[in-house]
């Protein structure tokens, strides 16, 4: 399943996710589900990233190191989004919930097919 280009940018429904040629064709993932709500924590990102197939060397949530990845930081007040290479920040963005950077980072990382796994 690809979530659409738009995903994170505007409010979202279950039908925004479904296949166009029924409502209800695709099921959805229910870590996906929970970003439609407004509930998305980083435990339901690594569910949804692993559901859609994404390398987990391909992101950060905090643990290990953060080079060559995209990046998602705590910031005690906002989260930051961002994509690390040799200590660089690029295009960063901040968020003022955890939810709406999730969501923001799932986009991201979806809509790169080089972060997907290796068959």
């Amino acid at each position: 399943m690809s979530l659409p280009r738009d995903f994170g940018k505007a409010a979202l429904s279950p039908i925004a996710l479904c296949d166009n040629r029924s409502w209800s064709a695709t099921p959805l993932i229910p870590a996906i589900q929970r970003a439609i709500l407004g509930l998305m924590k980083r435990t339901d990102l690594v569910a949804a990233l692993d559901d859609l197939g994404i390398d987990p060397r391909a992101y950060w949530l905090g643990e290990g190191p953060r080079d060559e990845r995209y990046c998602l930081e705590d910031q005690r007040s906002t989260w930051a989004v961002y994509y690390s290479e040799r200590g660089l920040r690029t295009g960063e963005r901040h968020f003022g919930s955890e939810h709406e950077a999730c969501t923001y980072l799932l986009t991201l990382i979806d809509g790169d097919p080089t972060t997907r796994r290796s068959r």
